[in-house]
């Protein structure tokens, strides 16, 4: 956040899917102006008013969000996607609409690592079973983590969206820590791609 606001002026700032508010709050703690979208921002009401941010309840995969075209200099969208069930490319491309021109967003995403590859042929389960992923959308709207991306299939989305790519960071330590051989090895010779997360840079170009 304080490389894209080192670039040009950022004024208004734009976190999509913030419960449970620990982005929100670091974006306001290093003094910007925040809106929150999320499918029920109620859920963490007292959170977001002692953040002092303006909270706006939409459904990221069906609707529009509630903004005008243009309208943020920066746009959060961090560990969000892997949670949608239906339409992941819609928050990007609402996302390249409600940024100025030459107005940036940084976007995270769990990470495909070789090690979930390998688990995968082992036959492991990736994910909660369905009984509690359903558990999960009927206490807080979502089933918790539905997919992982590799960088190529992220890298196809924002151009999708229209956006450029500015820089993709690995980080977040190690997704699915598993002791033997394999994974001990796996973190030697690919130690970035074995990291949990991907943080990627993206502009608006204009």
């Amino acid at each position: 956040m304080r490389e894209a606001a080192g670039r040009r002026p950022v004024d208004r700032v734009l976190e999509i899917g913030s419960v449970p508010g620990f982005v929100a709050g670091l974006a306001t703690g290093a003094g910007f102006k925040v809106d929150v979208v999320d499918l029920d921002p109620d859920r963490i009401a007292p959170v977001f008013d002692a953040l002092g941010v303006s909270t706006h309840r939409a459904d990221i995969e069906r609707e529009q969000l509630p903004f005008p075209d243009g309208t943020f200099d920066l746009v959060l969208l961090c560990q969000t996607l892997e949670h949608l069930r239906w339409d992941p490319l819609l928050p990007l491309a609402e996302t390249a609409r409600v940024l100025r021109p030459g107005g940036e967003a940084i976007v995270s995403v769990p990470q495909i690592t070789p090690l979930i590859r390998w688990r995968f042929l082992r036959g492991d389960d990736l994910f909660d079973d369905p009984v509690r992923q359903r558990r999960k959308i009927e206490r807080i709207g979502h089933p918790g983590d539905l997919r992982f991306y590799s960088r190529s299939q992220l890298e196809k989305m924002i151009a999708w969206a229209g956006l450029d790519l500015v820089a993709v960071e690995p980080g977040g330590g190690f997704r699915g820590h598993r002791s033997g051989l394999v994974p001990a090895a796996l973190r030697r010779l690919r130690r970035s791609a074995m990291q949990a997360s991907l943080y990627v840079l993206v502009r608006k170009p204009g």
